[in-house]
């Protein structure tokens, strides 16, 4: 019997997961990442131009994933949680 469809993309979902371990955390910059890139900018958000804490930002791609950016020092930005709400829902 042929399985469901759904079934299916699980199945290979599950496969390349595990032949490539770490692949869907590509798109995450790593703690020191993070940490470099909230000093860098003092704990400000550069949209908003409020300070916030470490824990109370998120890394975010200056240039987005979707267009080419890569997950790399230089394309890391610290937002605020509020800013990378509003950027993402563009």
């Amino acid at each position: 019997m042929k399985a469901p469809f759904t079934s299916s993309i699980l199945l290979n979902f599950a496969i390349s997961t595990e032949s490539f371990p770490g692949h869907l955390g590509i798109r995450a910059f790593d703690d020191n990442t993070r940490l470099e890139a909230y000093e860098q900018q003092h704990g400000v958000c550069p949209l908003c131009g409020a300070h916030f804490e470490l824990s109370e930002m998120e890394a975010d791609h200056i240039t987005p994933w979707r267009d080419g950016g890569r997950t790399i020092p230089s394309n890391c930005q610290m937002l605020c949680r509020d800013c990378n709400r509003r950027k993402g829902a563009k």
